[in-house]
């Protein structure tokens, strides 16, 4: 039974703040219900953008009782041989605030000790629910937040009111000078008196008879349906977006569709301009015919009541008209000159102090798409096309129509392009080399458009680490951590065999860096925090990450392939206890380089020097595989590889058990040191097995 209730009615909150502030209230009550022993069988939280709502359902009445078991002295101690307590005992009992009599003795370990056992009662869940919920609105976090003079904390908009009920009782406590209360609000617009509450189990359905649909899953739905039922009117189909769909939800609390229309002259223009008009900047849903063409149509979503909807749509219409007549005359004056001719125009607009101008910036892009595509020989790169895509793909930054969109920055630039009679790649590498937007997000579809973008991102991060614009813990102002991930997503998915370092170094150089090595460092410890993010979103194991960047990262496509490989045969049942075995061999070495100071790596290995059976046999088994996987490994096989690696383990195992490596005969020592090198060696073209954590189960194989 739904028992607790907690309303936070706000202003309006950004649309883009509301759904991770609701999962936070969520997740947030899961820790202070459970971390204070509150139980409770269901909790939801749901949010619009003028409230945030948590539920729960069982929310019990008092905390659960704590029962806590104190050591005392020994029994020796504690009592004498006619089993009277010993003053030990007794001031025990005192410290614990016990009677010496409810002392219990109990053994531990080998001997037996008195104890004192207490159980602590749970406290009443309305008392302590005016702290839990103050700790719980003040911990939602927000990008950005603001304080005003009736509150002593912090939210991303003013807090007017909390309403927060248990078992239908109001929770007296203040935040700020503001008090809790029992009533909500209805829709601001049309229902604005406050509202009793007087059953919690009937709070959605209060709301909702007062045009408020406060469940954001169900309010999406609404949306989704009204929208998708209007337009059948057209003839036409949504065009589907979820971007805009779940900003709307959050945009709203009461939706109601408004179907408006707009002259037919404006789809001469690029379809990316008027579904940009419609969604970026007034939120409307764009209407499209079988072909996937769009039509003069568009749905709105009023956050109200149906009524006087002819008002509202000649308005909606208005609005938008006078977006799209912008658009147009934006168009006409642009494609009045070739793209080509704004790239000069570059030449003024500063890009960064130390880095120079946007045409600066051009120019190291061309650099670089020049140098990756000499080095990549995995695909198949248009050169000239890409060339040229990397020279016009700031040119739109010039045009009128990013200055009044810039969200259609690179898009608008790649309908210039084929307007201005580019091919077709150079076309598509220009609208696609801003992708991905976000880390996740969608990457560019073509080779091409992949090399310009990633060239564009690595001159923004080593241009961004040169000037000292570096990312911190708390903030990354330049997106670089963004751009960062993109280039890996990047490499990884459309298997280019670049050397990052590589592609770092030339990028520092083309910056005229005075200390190219020293930034690069820096630069490459970025990269590698990125690729780590990377494949821990791919579910690698961290030990699994350490032991395959530590051995090099530097072409991420080849690490990738190691990571796949030694992720995929952690399973194997010789996987791990080759891998303490490689552990013990490694730190031998060491010990034997630190100890006796012997340089390893200048030891010569001599097969005429084996005496024992056991080093003969892995000798004579690792050359085996060496052979093998030297050849797999020029292929970059190394799940391949790897197997056959793990393959060691029974030699290895013999050879740790019957045969002493630090041997008093220096000969014998530093052969089989010499022999253990050589495996390691050959392992560490994988991965440093010595960080991967074998559990004990497996150690004990």
């Amino acid at each position: 039974m739904r028992n607790f209730l907690l309303e936070i009615g706000t202003e309006e909150l950004p649309a883009g703040y509301i759904d991770s502030a609701r999962k936070q209230l969520e997740d947030g009550a899961r820790r202070l219900f459970t971390g204070n022993k509150i139980n409770f069988s269901k909790l939801v939280a749901l949010a619009s953008f003028r409230r945030l709502v948590l539920l729960v359902d069982g929310l019990s009445d008092r905390q659960e009782d704590v029962k806590t078991t104190v050591p005392g002295p020994s029994k020796k101690a504690a009592f004498d041989e006619k089993g009277n307590p010993t003053p030990a005992a007794i001031g025990f009992a005192k410290s614990q605030g016990v009677e010496v009599e409810t002392l219990v003795i109990k053994k531990k370990g080998k001997e037996e000790r008195v104890f004192t056992e207490k159980t602590e009662k749970g406290k009443m869940t309305a008392k302590i629910l005016p702290e839990l919920i103050i700790k719980l609105i003040s911990g939602i976090g927000f990008p950005k937040t603001m304080k005003w003079p009736q509150a002593d904390f912090r939210f991303a908009r003013p807090v007017r009111r909390v309403t927060a009920l248990f078992k239908n009782k109001t929770i007296i406590f203040s935040l700020g000078e503001i008090k809790s209360e029992r009533t909500t609000r209805g829709h601001k617009f049309i229902t604005a008196k406050p509202v009793n509450i007087k059953d919690i189990e009937k709070y959605e359905k209060i709301l909702r008879h007062n045009y408020v649909v406060v469940n954001q899953d169900e309010r999406r739905e609404l949306i989704y349906e009204a929208v998708t039922r209007v337009l059948k009117k057209t003839g036409g189909f949504l065009l589907e977006d979820d971007e805009l769909l779940d900003e709307v939800n959050y945009l709203l609390e009461f939706p109601t569709p408004v179907l408006g229309q707009f002259d037919e002259k404006y789809l001469e223009l690029p379809g990316v301009v008027l579904v940009t008009c419609m969604k970026h900047h007034q939120k409307y849903f764009s209407v499209i015919n079988g072909d996937g063409e769009l039509l003069p149509y568009f749905v709105g979503v009023r956050d109200g009541i149906s009524e006087y909807m002819n008002n509202v749509k000649e308005g909606y219409e208005r609005v938008l008209t006078a977006r799209l007549e912008d658009a147009e005359f934006f168009f006409k004056q642009d494609t009045g000159r070739k793209l080509e001719v704004y790239v000069k125009e570059l030449e003024n607009v500063l890009f960064q102090e130390k880095t120079g101008t946007a045409f600066d910036k051009v120019l190291r892009i061309q650099e670089l798409v020049k140098f990756m595509a000499e080095k990549t020989v995995s695909v198949k790169i248009d050169k000239e096309s890409t060339l040229r895509a990397a020279y016009l793909c700031k040119a739109d930054l010039m045009t009128q129509m990013v200055k009044e969109f810039p969200e259609l920055q690179g898009i608008i630039g790649g309908e210039y392009a084929g307007i201005s009679g580019e091919d077709d790649i150079v076309k598509r590498a220009i609208s696609e080399h801003y992708m991905p937007l976000a880390a996740d997000g969608k990457l560019p579809g073509s080779t091409e458009g992949t090399v310009v973008s990633i060239a564009d991102k690595v001159d923004t991060i080593a241009g961004d680490f040169y000037a000292g614009r570096l990312p911190t813990g708390s903030g990354d102002p330049y997106g670089l951590r963004r751009q960062a991930h993109g280039v890996i997503r990047m490499l990884f998915e459309n298997s280019l065999d670049l050397s990052l370092d590589e592609l770092v170094h030339k990028s520092l150089e083309l910056l005229k860096c005075p200390d190219v090595n020293g930034l690069k460092k820096q630069v490459m410890k970025f990269f590698r925090q990125r690729i780590e993010a990377v494949f821990e979103a791919r579910g690698l194991r961290y030990d699994e990450i350490k032991a395959v960047l530590n051995t090099g990262f530097s072409v991420p496509l080849d690490v990738k392939a190691r990571a796949d490989a030694v992720h995929k045969l952690r399973g194997l049942p010789d996987f791990e206890p080759i891998s303490a075995a490689f552990k013990r061999a490694k730190n031998i070495l060491k010990q034997a380089d630190e100890k006796f100071n012997l340089k390893v790596d200048g030891l010569r290995f001599n097969p005429d020097r084996l005496e024992e059976p056991e080093e003969k046999i892995l000798f004579k088994k690792f050359s085996e595989v060496k052979k093998d996987v030297e050849e797999i490994l020029g292929d970059r096989g190394y799940e391949e590889a790897l197997n056959r690696l793990v393959g060691l383990r029974a030699p290895v195992d013999g050879f740790f058990d019957r045969v002493m490596v630090m041997d008093k005969n220096e000969k014998l020592r530093d052969n089989r040191l010499a022999l253990l090198g050589s495996i390691i060696k050959l392992f560490m073209k994988i991965a440093d097995f010595s960080l991967i954590v074998v559990d004990d189960a497996s150690n004990k194989n």
